[in-house]
C-alpha cells in the first residue's frame, strides 16, 4: 500500500497530527511556556550588576511550535517546566563596556546573505573574510592586554559560527574551513587559560558546556560534511602546583638531559622550528604580563612534546 500511495498515506500522518494538537493543547504549552521564560528571566535578573551583564549561549523555544513546524512523527513534547526547559538554556557573563564593542557577526552575517549575488560556493569565501577579520580583533585585543575584550569576540564570533553552515556546508575550500576553526580553538585555549574576574560558577559551567557542544557538532555532523576533519578548542596545558621546598623536585641534571635528548632527535642538532599551534601556546600569557604583581619575565621552556611556561 505505502508503495502504491505513499503520498495519500504522508498526508494521512499529517492530519493525524494536526488533529492531535487542539488549541487547547497550544494555549496550555503556550501558557507554561511564558512561565518558564519568566522565571529564568529572574535569575538571569539576579546576576545582572550595573557592569555586568549575561549573553545568551542557547536560547529558548516552544518545543511544540518546533514540532508543529517540522511535522515530527514522534510524541507530543511534554508541556514545559522549569525543570525540563533550564538545562537547555545557557548564558555567560560579560563586562557591559566590553561587550558593547563587539560586533553582531550573525548580522554581518544575514548581510552578506542579502547582497550576495554570485552563485555555488563563493559565498563561503565572503564569510572566511568575515570570520578571519574576527580573529584578527582577538588578537588585536590581547595585544592590547585586553583579556575581556578578547573573550567577548570570541563568544560573539563563535556564536555566528555555530548558528550558521554556509561557511563549512557549501564550499569548495575545506583547508580554509579547517585553518579557521583550528584558530578559534587556539585563542579559546588562550584566553581561558586563566580565570576570569567577573565569572561565576554557574557560568563557567554553562560555558563549557556550550563550547563542548559545538565541538561535537563540528568535529561530528561538520567535518563528515565538509570532508576534512575540523579540530576545535586544542588543550590547554594545566598550570602545575606549587611544591613546598625541597618537596617532590626534579634532579637538576634532569633539565639538561631533556634538552640534550631535544638536540639529539634532530638532525641538524638544533632544535626544531616551532608549530604555529605551539607558538600560540608560547605566548598565551603575553597580554597579561602587565596585570601579574612582580612580573618581569617568563620563561618558555619546550623539549619535543612536553611545553612548559613559568612566569619569574
Amino acid at each position: 500500500l505505502q508503495a502504491v500511495w505513499p503520498w495519500r498515506l504522508e498526508q494521512v500522518g499529517q492530519a493525524a497530527r494536526a488533529m492531535e494538537v487542539t488549541p487547547e493543547i497550544r494555549q496550555a504549552h503556550a501558557d507554561a511556556f511564558e512561565k518558564v521564560v519568566a522565571a529564568l528571566q529572574a535569575e538571569v535578573d539576579a546576576v545582572t550588576t550595573e557592569d555586568r551583564m549575561p549573553v545568551a549561549l542557547t536560547g529558548l523555544k516552544n518545543e511544540l511550535e518546533e514540532w508543529e513546524d517540522m511535522c515530527d512523527d514522534g510524541p507530543i513534547p511534554p508541556v514545559p517546566t522549569l525543570e525540563l526547559v533550564r538545562p537547555k538554556f545557557s548564558y555567560v557573563l560579560v563586562r557591559k563596556q566590553e561587550w558593547k564593542q563587539v560586533p553582531n557577526y550573525i548580522h554581518k552575517a544575514h548581510m552578506i546573505f542579502d547582497s550576495h549575488m554570485g552563485g555555488g560556493t563563493s559565498m563561503s569565501y565572503k564569510l572566511f573574510a568575515l570570520f578571519q577579520k574576527g580573529l584578527a580583533a582577538v588578537r588585536s585585543a590581547l595585544r592590547d592586554a585586553s583579556k575581556e575584550r578578547a573573550f567577548c569576540q570570541l563568544i560573539a564570533l563563535t556564536k555566528a559560527m555555530a548558528d550558521l553552515d554556509e561557511w563549512y556546508a557549501d564550499t569548495d575550500a575545506p583547508e580554509e574551513t579547517v585553518k579557521i576553526v583550528r584558530a578559534l580553538g587556539a585563542l579559546w585555549s588562550r584566553v581561558l587559560a586563566s580565570p576570569r574576574d567577573n565569572d561565576n560558577e554557574t557560568s563557567q559551567k554553562m560555558l563549557q558546556a556550550w563550547l563542548e557542544s559545538v565541538q561535537e557538532d563540528w568535529e561530528g555532523d561538520a567535518s563528515e560534511q565538509l570532508g576534512a576533519k575540523l579540530s576545535f578548542l586544542a588543550p590547554v596545558t594545566p598550570k602545575k602546583p606549587s611544591r613546598k621546598d625541597g618537596e617532590g623536585k626534579m634532579p637538576a641534571e634532569s633539565g639538561s638531559k631533556k634538552r640534550k635528548a631535544a638536540l639529539a632527535s634532530s638532525p641538524s642538532g638544533k632544535v626544531p622550528k616551532t608549530s604555529a599551534d605551539t607558538d600560540l601556546w608560547l605566548h598565551r600569557f603575553d597580554a597579561e604580563l602587565s596585570q601579574r604583581q612582580s612580573s618581569a619575565v617568563q620563561l618558555r621552556c619546550e623539549a619535543g612534546a612536553k611545553k612548559h611556561a613559568s612566569t619569574v
